[in-house]
């Protein structure tokens, strides 16, 4: 049986795991709403009549969204997978 005191090691670990990993969701997301106004302003639409790319108020959360997805890909490569598989061959 556990002790208490590695329970509690393990769920401040944990913790600070988690706060780790919040970090580089928002960081990744603030990094692609920056790459979005870089790529308004240094590609975009010249001619105004693309939707999308000829507006800041647009590629900025297209860029941060994009970054979020990112981040939260990286977070689930970063995370330690769990074990919640059941053993289906098991009999009573």
């Amino acid at each position: 049986m556990p002790s208490i005191e590695n329970v509690c090691l393990f769920l401040k670990e944990t913790l600070m795991l988690m706060k780790n990993l919040r970090v580089i969701v928002w960081a990744s997301t603030v990094v692609g709403a920056l790459g979005g106004f870089i790529y308004w302003k240094e590609i975009g639409c010249i001619t105004g009549t693309c939707p999308l790319k000829s507006q800041w108020q647009t590629m900025i959360p297209i860029g941060a969204y994009f970054g979020f997805v990112f981040g939260d890909v990286l977070k689930g490569f970063i995370a330690p997978k769990k074990n919640n598989e059941v053993d289906t061959d098991k009999k009573d």
